[in-house]
């Protein structure tokens, strides 16, 4: 009777071998691996950062070799029983009176030995390629964001499954808006008429132009807030806000009736703005 160390495991087994004969076993061997995940930077609009899109990209990733399957050998040529377990799968080693048996290190417990290497893949059981892939990505992604594309990284060894594609997006500017997370913020131009007297003016939001009320005695720099025209909320139905910062634009002193009614104005209304910035 000896001892069963069945329950070892291959690398344990492994390890009494080597122990017990001094070298290391042949592992002609592979597991079944999971392929690597593959990292892609993405540029998009910034339009297309807030509604989304569907597009391609081309992509190198390592898929199966087709001529052996991802085997990495032929498998109908020259496979042969396993020298060390002779085909069983499992290897016992006896030394005085304990023997020791386990998981053949040499084939993985396959009984077998590989065949002929693959002549394309060289033995790897991966090839390259480059593919033309479909994404689509999510509306609310802005620069930083990550989308994963299961399956779509390299294909895995022996197969195992396939690893995924992480694509960061990179959003351009815009000429006018500014996006700070999902809010949006816009200057927009006002004239002192407007400003003073008060006025409806449309301004330009991410899904088209719409109408906000400027009070009477608005002032430069001053912000008006639209609930839910902002950036949608990756993966939810709900939007940020968009604020809109007015800056009064004087008007053209181009001719002398613009002056005079400017100096009318002036006799009618004097102020000093800097008054309290005065240092005594």
């Amino acid at each position: 009777e000896g001892f069963d160390f069945s329950g070892f495991g291959t690398s344990s087994f492994s390890s009494v071998f080597e122990n017990i004969f001094g070298t290391t076993a042949q592992r002609t061997y592979q597991r079944a691996e999971r392929g690597e995940d593959l990292r892609y930077t993405m540029k998009v609009g910034f339009m297309d950062a807030i509604h989304g899109l569907k597009t391609r990209i081309k992509l190198t990733r390592m898929v199966a070799c087709p001529t052996c399957s991802g085997a990495g050998y032929m498998q109908k040529g020259g496979q042969q029983a396993c020298p060390v377990c002779g085909g069983s799968g499992r290897s016992t080693i006896q030394r005085g009176s304990m023997r020791f048996s386990g998981t053949c290190p040499s084939c993985g417990g396959t009984g077998r030995t590989p065949g002929q290497e693959c002549s394309m893949c060289h033995g790897h059981g991966l090839i390259q390629k480059i593919e033309l892939i479909s994404v689509r990505i999510p509306g609310g992604v802005n620069t930083g964001s990550k989308v994963r594309i299961p399956a779509k990284g390299n294909a895995g060894r022996m197969g195992g499954p396939s690893g995924d594609l992480f694509i960061t997006i990179e959003s351009a500017p815009h000429p006018f808006f500014k996006r700070e997370g999902s809010n949006i913020y816009v200057k927009i131009p006002i004239t002192v008429p407007e400003a003073t007297l008060g006025a409806k003016i449309e301004v330009p939001t991410l899904s088209g132009n719409t109408t906000i009320k400027v009070p009477p005695g608005t002032k430069s720099g001053q912000k008006f807030r639209i609930r839910a025209k902002g950036a949608p909320l990756a993966g939810k139905k709900a939007r940020g806000d968009q604020f809109v910062e007015v800056s009064i634009v004087p008007p053209p002193f181009n001719d002398e009736r613009t002056r005079e009614l400017m100096r009318e104005l002036e006799k009618i209304s004097p102020q000093n703005p800097r008054k309290k910035m005065a240092i005594h």
